[in-house]
């Protein structure tokens, strides 16, 4: 059983247009295409070629001994840097997936998180959380991918913080009892008694009161 493979051989080789115009043509039989771009994977600035043919083969082995005899006589004796041979199915996905990562900001962290803006500032200054890509005056930018596979691993634990002011104690039962598993939370605090200062009652005048002796009473007496 054959199947269909994409051969893409790199040629330490600068050509003009019209030779790679002239390349293109001799291999159109296999759907040829041809490419320059810089040598950017080898730590350089130099020019090299692509060239891409598609045969059919029945296993990766022999799909790229089939283009090395295709292409070989058509470019000639240059150097090869490398040879990629991939299932034609998954060499046009690869040419259709997004050639950038998808950026997300400090918002749409906190989206995929789910938190607060401000608690993805806080996870920054983490050493397992994600480095930004690149860091605007509007914020930072991180490719969404890294925050997701953050998302996977990172250990939330939910729930707010507890007060420092708060004392937890364990209730035990007393000797015998049913042991009930019962803990409760106590909030200690200090509370001060202050004597109050309040003046005895001062007499009345509506009533002619003098002290707690009613005046109707004073009038019997000396009477």
């Amino acid at each position: 059983m054959t199947s269909t493979w994409a051969v893409t051989t790199t040629y330490d080789v600068d050509p003009d247009m019209e030779t790679m115009d002239r390349w293109e043509t001799a291999l159109a039989g296999a759907d040829g295409s041809v490419g320059r771009r810089p040598r950017v994977l080898y730590a350089d600035d130099r020019i090299v070629t692509d060239v891409t043919v598609y045969v059919d083969a029945p296993d990766d082995v022999a799909a790229l001994q089939s283009a090395r005899d295709l292409v070989g006589p058509v470019i000639g004796e240059h150097p090869v840097i490398a040879s990629e041979v991939e299932d034609e199915q998954v060499h046009y996905d690869r040419a259709d997936a997004p050639t950038l990562p998808h950026l997300v900001s400090a918002p749409e962290v906190g989206e995929i998180l789910e938190v607060s803006r401000q608690r993805v500032h806080q996870l920054r200054s983490t050493s397992t959380f994600p480095q930004p890509l690149f860091e605007l005056r509007s914020g930072a930018i991180w490719d969404r991918a890294a925050i997701e596979a953050f998302a996977q691993r990172w250990d939330r634990r939910p729930g707010p913080r507890r007060s420092a002011a708060a004392v937890v104690m364990e209730v035990r039962p007393p000797p015998g009892a049913r042991p009930r598993g019962v803990v409760a939370s106590k909030r200690v605090s200090a509370m001060k008694t202050v004597p109050s200062k309040k003046s005895p009652t001062a007499p009345s005048k509506r009533d002619g009161s003098h002290g707690s002796v009613p005046a109707a009473a004073r009038r019997r007496a000396r009477g």
